[in-house]
């Protein structure tokens, strides 16, 4: 389960990025969510929720004191994201954290060994 939070946060993080700096990140979200689906129907619709930038009022209160409180209020909806779950505030957070600012560091295209384990399995 925390890797579905961990996938979650990165995708969050993109979209976040791509509205706040213009860019366009489609590609990449839906690589990404594209590579995390699975059968389980739950998990699959969590990560859709994720894919287009959709979150919880938790952490959409995050998000925004970032930009406009002090930190205390930061501090305190930090705390909430962190108390969701055994651990899937902390995943979601850990990941959106790295992502956000690691983000430039993401090849834009698949490289050749996404493109090997996707004709593994089936894909193209």
């Amino acid at each position: 389960p925390s890797g579905d939070d961990f996938i979650a946060g990165y995708l969050l993080a993109i979209n976040l990025y791509q509205k706040i700096y213009n860019k366009k990140m489609e590609e990449l979200i839906d690589r990404i969510y594209h590579a995390s689906t699975s059968t389980n129907l739950l998990t699959n619709r969590f990560l859709t929720h994720a894919r287009f930038g959709n979150m919880t009022q938790k952490f959409k209160n995050l998000i925004i004191s970032l930009f406009y409180d002090n930190d205390t209020q930061i501090f305190e909806n930090a705390q909430n994201v962190l108390q969701t779950g055994e651990t899937s505030g902390a995943d979601l957070l850990v990941a959106f954290i790295f992502m956000f600012f690691h983000i430039d560091k993401v090849p834009s295209k698949p490289n050749k060994s996404e493109k090997i384990c996707h004709r593994e399995h089936g894909e193209e």
